[in-house]
């Protein structure tokens, strides 16, 4: 299992082959825009991220945001998420081993 600040580029072999597969499948001007806009997400999405983020400073953000409560509602539910953990091998085997269909 893979916690929070799994490093996608780890898997960019995976993601580059399965990309490659859905662009062959593309065979409409749509389509291949679609396939286009996904792997300027992807390309985004997988980019090397720092080993450690910046700490978010929320004392910060509570004297920038009016909103009574809501930091404190945001920083709970970034902690929640913070210690969830998520199996992304066996996420990114299932991508690759479903078999596509064309795109239309």
């Amino acid at each position: 299992l893979v916690r929070r600040g799994y490093k996608a580029a780890a898997n960019e072999e995976k993601v580059r082959s399965w990309m490659h597969r859905l662009q062959g499948l593309a065979n409409t001007p749509e389509s291949k825009a679609a396939t286009g806009q996904l792997t300027g997400l992807l390309s985004h999405y997988t980019k090397k991220a720092p080993e450690q983020p910046a700490p978010i400073n929320w004392a910060e953000w509570e004297s920038k945001i009016t909103t009574e409560g809501l930091v404190k509602k945001v920083k709970a539910s970034f902690e929640e998420l913070d210690k969830q953990e998520y199996d992304v091998e066996s996420i990114a085997n299932k991508v690759n081993s479903t078999e596509s269909k064309a795109l239309e």
